[in-house]
């Protein structure tokens, strides 16, 4: 698993797969996603659900990877290590981190 390291600008972030036209639809349609799964993480963690946490961010590894979103995917990894050790102020940490960096996610 990659380090990645706490983001100081708030340039944007795009997918490797940026300029592949094979990938527009799916792009947009992952980007326009990011708000809900925000929300569905943040109120996974609030409810203090770790192993549905756990999942959503493994989910996202996944799906970031997939996407072309390498540095989310290892956010997403990083936070699902956090929930498989029930470390909820780590999670809380890492999701806050992981949360900016969708933030700054565009197509």
């Amino acid at each position: 698993m990659g380090h990645v390291e706490q983001a100081t600008n708030l340039d944007p972030i795009r997918s490797k797969f940026t300029n592949d036209p094979d990938f527009e639809v799916l792009l947009e349609t992952f980007v326009g996603s990011i708000s809900q799964i925000r929300q569905d993480l943040e109120q996974t963690l609030s409810s203090g659900r770790m192993d549905a946490l756990r999942t959503q961010a493994y989910d996202l590894r996944g799906s970031g990877g997939g996407y072309g979103f390498g540095d989310l995917s290892d956010l997403a990894a990083q936070l699902e290590d956090a929930c498989r050790t029930n470390d909820v102020e780590s999670a809380r940490g890492i999701l806050d981190r992981l949360l900016s960096h969708m933030d700054r996610i565009v197509v």
